[in-house]
């Protein structure tokens, strides 16, 4: 157990580079970490059995109020990703519907489509002959294929307005939850007055997006239309507005910015590998032969899902999970008190050398074939685990993989 005093020392580095300081406790620690932080207890873990057993197992034991969370929840609600309880199963149910791959399925054209506008732009642009910002590419490339699959919408400046006001909004709550002052919110400052006239513009426009569509009453197939047929399995109840706009706002949070990331760091892999990318090249002109991809095709294409899915371990959309604990229990035999913060980091776990040979390797092959029998389900967690599998993981695999192979083609 790291000694209390000297944590509380490392507490600027640690805010500075979190994933360091995790990494260097599993190393010097072991998979099973008990800390003190300033307000609360922790445990780190680090092996798929313990991560497995809080995700999956004893799941109902370990809620997500915790300051991670708590932090979202201020501009996203009682979404999915941050509800509890009989809160969340009923949301659950009801949304689970919408993210079906038969139903995502139809959702596959805009992201083609989209992507191709971009090949088109970089094919013709002046201002790409030197280089080319990927991040700033990708944003501007996931932006519009959120408009379309989310609201069936092009990015008008309304689409466009609110996405970026719940980027400011998520931008203040991360500052104000480092802000070495608890109360910092409550100050006269004018970074309180921007954050709450954000907000009030997020419920303003999320509320009439849902307002327009409830009174047209017309499916147009993107997944606001899902969530507003969408009814309880068991009252036959639909989604009350609230709900949806909780949802709306969850799934700008994880399919824009957070799907960019990814994106972004996946280039970057391949550009740092030529030779992977010489072999992803070759799959794609095997299969598609200089032709536009389809979902149909994605199941052809092992070593493209391959190479998606090994920039998410090295690169994970979510660096780190956390719970908390309700009730006494043990985790890998040591006792966890009430309250007891666990913390839990993909980015970690995926470079624990026990499961992950050679780690730092950026390995495709980890992820095609035979390559994954055997290994623990929870050695792999980029989207979670257990009841609380990220709803979006297989929307977000297919995104993914249709724009790498549309642009990876050029």
């Amino acid at each position: 157990m790291p000694d209390t005093w000297n944590v509380l020392k490392q507490l600027p580095a640690i805010m500075r580079d979190p994933l360091t300081y995790l990494g260097d406790m599993a190393v010097a620690y072991g998979d099973n970490v008990s800390f003190n932080l300033p307000d609360e207890k922790a445990r780190f873990i680090n092996h798929p059995d313990l991560i497995q057993y809080v995700l999956q197992t004893n799941n109902r034991n370990y809620n997500k109020r915790t300051p991670q969370f708590d932090t979202f929840k201020i501009v996203a609600g009682n979404g999915l990703l941050n509800s509890d309880g009989d809160t969340w199963l009923q949301r659950r149910r009801v949304a689970q519907p919408a993210f079906h791959r038969k139903r995502l399925m139809a959702l596959t054209d805009a992201m083609v489509d989209e992507a191709v506008k971009l090949r088109q732009r970089w094919q013709t642009g002046s201002r790409y002959r030197d280089f080319v910002d990927i991040e700033q590419e990708m944003l501007q490339l996931t932006l519009p294929i959120l408009a379309r699959t989310l609201f069936d919408l092009d990015v008008s400046g309304q689409v466009a307005e609110l996405v970026h006001t719940i980027e400011h909004a998520l931008d203040y709550v991360m500052f104000r939850a480092r802000a070495p002052i608890p109360t910092i919110d409550r100050w006269p400052l004018p970074v309180n007055r921007r954050f709450r006239q954000a907000m009030q513009t997020i419920d303003t426009m999320a509320y009439e997006l849902i307002a327009e569509r409830r009174r047209a009453g017309v499916d147009r197939g993107d997944v606001l239309s899902l969530f507003l047929e969408a009814r309880d399995a068991d009252t036959g109840e639909p989604m009350p507005d609230e709900a949806i706009r909780d949802e709306v706002v969850t799934l700008i949070i994880a399919g824009y910015e957070t799907a960019a990331t990814g994106l972004t760091w996946l280039w970057y892999l391949l550009s740092q590998h030529p030779h992977i990318a010489s072999k992803l090249y070759e799959e794609l002109d095997g299969v598609l032969n200089c032709r536009l991809p389809t979902a149909a095709d994605l199941e052809n294409l092992p070593y493209l899902r391959g190479v998606v899915h090994e920039s998410w371990r090295i690169y994970p959309p979510s660096w780190v999970v956390s719970r908390a604990a309700i009730g006494p229990d043990e985790i890998g035999g040591k006792p966890v008190a009430p309250g007891t913060l666990i913390i839990i980091s993909p980015y970690v776990m995926h470079r624990n050398p026990a499961f992950w040979p050679d780690p730092e390797r950026f390995d495709p092959l980890r992820f095609v074939g035979d390559a994954e029998n055997g290994r623990h389900r929870f050695a792999y967690v980029p989207f979670g685990g257990g009841p609380r599998l990220c709803i979006g993981n297989h929307f977000a695999e297919m995104e993914t993989m249709l724009i790498v192979a549309t642009l990876a083609q050029q």
